[in-house]
């Protein structure tokens, strides 16, 4: 026996800013909004990157917003409108069932491509474009910056490769440090400085890598250990005094820098 025919209604809408305030005036369950997510879909509506792909709004037939509050959000936020599928007429029992699966990562989108590595890929891209932006803390890169960045650098996939196995829960940083440095004139130094990272040998005295790269050794044997974005800057900042042959004593590093020379978001391919 066949299912019945759902009664519904849909049709390709364009949302503007307006409609998506209608609609969440219905929102009524009040779920969290992932406010990373809202910001990277708001990036790509105002970089005209927010391509349709399928998705729908979708309201109940007692007038319930049930899917849809962060792309709506975004478009607000963005003040910039987008299409698309608007359905009406659902019963509002199946909100249990949206988004009950895994949203798609952009290390699935990569693998999904073919692309070797895809998880370490995707890590380093990050880390590339948090370097290019000046800034160790993640809050949220969209797919479509990200693509832009590999697009302008397809590259990184062989510093991925040179960074793996280097340091546990370090190869990504490792290998966007690896890839940005052979990119600004010090290919040779930047293997040596993975080669170095790898293992744990002294370069002359009070070798920054070294420094480092021991000080992380002894903060994780602690309970109360130093934050990713801190262990970040101090790599980076290994690296700054490696290039230079600078001595390291201690571990103070400056929160306002988070650089790498003539590696900006114009030359990353990063649109902020």
């Amino acid at each position: 026996m066949n299912p019945n025919r759902p009664t519904i209604s849909y049709d390709l809408t364009l949302i503007t800013p307006a409609r998506a305030k209608e609609l969440l005036e219905i929102n009524t369950n009040n779920r969290n909004i992932n406010q990373m997510k809202v910001s990277q879909y708001a990036r790509d509506m105002i970089n005209n990157d927010f391509k349709y792909n399928g998705h729908s709004i979708c309201v109940s037939k007692s007038n319930v917003l049930l899917d849809g509050q962060q792309r709506l959000t975004a478009c607000i936020k963005s003040n910039t409108p987008f299409w698309t599928m608007l359905v009406k007429g659902l019963d509002d029992t199946v909100v249990a069932t949206i988004d009950s699966g895994r949203s798609r990562s952009y290390a699935d989108r990569l693998k999904m491509r073919g692309m070797p590595h895809a998880s370490a890929l995707s890590a380093t891209i990050v880390h590339v474009a948090l370097i290019a932006a000046n800034n160790p803390k993640n809050c949220g890169f969209s797919a479509s910056q990200m693509d832009g960045v590999l697009d302008a650098h397809p590259n990184i996939v062989d510093s991925v490769a040179y960074a793996r196995n280097t340091y546990p829960k370090c190869d990504p940083i490792l290998g966007a440090i690896h890839y940005i440095a052979s990119q600004t004139g010090f290919s040779d130094l930047a293997n040596q400085f993975v080669e170095s990272w790898k293992d744990g040998q002294k370069n002359y005295e009070y070798d920054p890598i070294h420094y480092v790269r021991e000080l992380i050794n002894r903060d994780s044997m602690k309970l109360k250990k130093m934050t990713t974005v801190h262990k970040h800057r101090l790599i980076l900042l290994s690296w700054t005094k490696f290039k230079s042959f600078q001595p390291m004593r201690n571990a103070r590093v400056a929160k306002t820098e988070y650089v790498m020379d003539g590696w900006t978001p114009e030359v990353a391919g990063l649109v902020l």
